[in-house]
């Protein structure tokens, strides 16, 4: 699934996501085969490379626990 965060309000699509009080979507609060990233994580991380940095993890997370499957 592909959650979408544009502007200055968190707007992760509807569906299994644990939101805390402000909308926000906290990665450890999460169901462990749910990987935020971004913008959707924390008010804090709002930024072009924070958002980046997080995708690049959730890839490399998948990645990893299919290759350990295997």
């Amino acid at each position: 699934m592909v959650f979408v965060n544009l502007g200055v309000r968190p707007a992760a699509l509807p569906g299994t996501l644990v939101r805390g009080e402000d909308g926000y979507c906290p990665p450890d609060r999460q169901h462990p085969r749910i990987l935020t990233a971004g913008d959707v994580r924390s008010a804090r991380g709002q930024r072009i490379m924070t958002a980046t940095g997080s995708g690049a993890d959730a890839a490399l997370h998948a990645y990893y626990a299919l290759r350990l499957k295997g």
